[in-house]
């Protein structure tokens, strides 16, 4: 038998102090030309100490909007969460989060990094001048890579004076990020994205597994690309989807806490078990794919056991 020690992923939370972003647009003319951007960047890596899966990674800061009087209003405020994807060190996706003031123009939503090949928006909301407002956002689970900084953005796209005669300000404050970061993970185990894995074991037969995690998160067996090959899909507490290569099952049954794969010679079997092991659902599958690893995905812990022949 091979046991894998319990792992979880804690949730972590960091706090930034209070900065303030003052901008004007950099002249009069079309907004992809004139726009005036300011950022304040919060160094995740330095601040945490870590790296910092942006799996799950999410953020709240509030931020207290003011423009001057004889502002245009073209005005757009957010916070973006800057990912390397692919751990080069430099960031390459942005999520951008925006509250707008914009009875003046159409407003301007731009990447804060020059090497951003990808960049995904969400509005959140208006923006009036002498009020706080909070922005929070989160990455999708499924978003592969670490999050590098945190970049708290004010943009002007319209109106250019002498002065502060067209600017606004945005005073943020209490930036608090969320994010999770497992316990050391036992000797052979790799992460990439949302999966957690390592090969199969050498002669293993039976692997039970007990995981929570985030709907939907699931126990599986994966081809040498992380495809799920074998599995079970956990979508509710109820509510256990086999994964047999492009086959789906659905077993509905409560009360699940081990859920024992067995690929067999021939044929794969799934088994739904309760806390003294009885057998709560079957199912058997001949899915074709070869099995490179055995792990999961989306989960905050797990414990794995393996059976099988030495």
């Amino acid at each position: 038998m091979v046991h894998v020690l319990p792992v979880e992923a804690r949730l972590k939370r960091s706090l930034a102090p209070i900065v303030a972003t003052e901008v004007d647009a950099r002249s009069n003319g079309a907004a992809s030309s004139s726009y005036g951007l300011s950022a304040a960047l919060y160094d995740v890596v330095v601040k945490v100490g870590s790296l910092v899966s942006a799996s799950g990674f999410s953020f709240t800061v509030s931020g207290l909007y003011i423009r001057n009087s004889t502002d245009v209003r073209n005005n757009v405020a957010y916070v973006s969460v800057a990912i390397d994807t692919n751990n080069d060190g430099v960031v390459d996706t942005e999520y951008i989060f925006y509250r707008n003031d914009t009875v003046g123009g159409g407003g301007y939503v731009v990447p804060v990094f020059l090497t951003t090949t990808t960049y995904y928006t969400y509005n959140i909301g208006g923006i009036v001048s002498g009020s706080s407002y909070t922005w929070s956002g989160s990455v999708p689970w499924s978003q592969s890579g670490s999050v590098l900084y945190v970049a708290l953005v004010a943009v002007d796209a319209s109106g250019n004076r002498p002065g502060t005669a067209d600017d606004f300000w945005v005073f943020w404050d209490d930036l608090s990020l969320n994010y999770y970061a497992c316990d050391p993970l036992p000797s052979g185990w790799s992460v990439s994205g949302n999966v957690t894995y390592r090969s199969t074991v050498a002669g293993g037969i039976s692997y039970a597994a007990n995981f929570t995690g985030q709907y939907p998160f699931g126990f599986y067996f994966f081809d040498s690309g992380l495809n799920p090959v074998f599995g079970v899909n956990v979508t509710s507490a109820s509510s256990y989807v086999v994964v047999c290569g492009a086959s789906r099952y659905t077993l509905s049954v409560s009360g699940v806490y081990w859920v024992d794969l067995r690929p067999l010679s021939g044929v794969y079997e799934a088994i739904l078990r309760d806390s003294s092991g009885n057998i709560l659902a079957r199912r058997m599958c001949s899915p074709s794919g070869s099995l490179s690893y055995v792990g999961f995905k989306n989960v905050n812990s797990f414990t794995l056991n393996v059976w099988g022949k030495t």
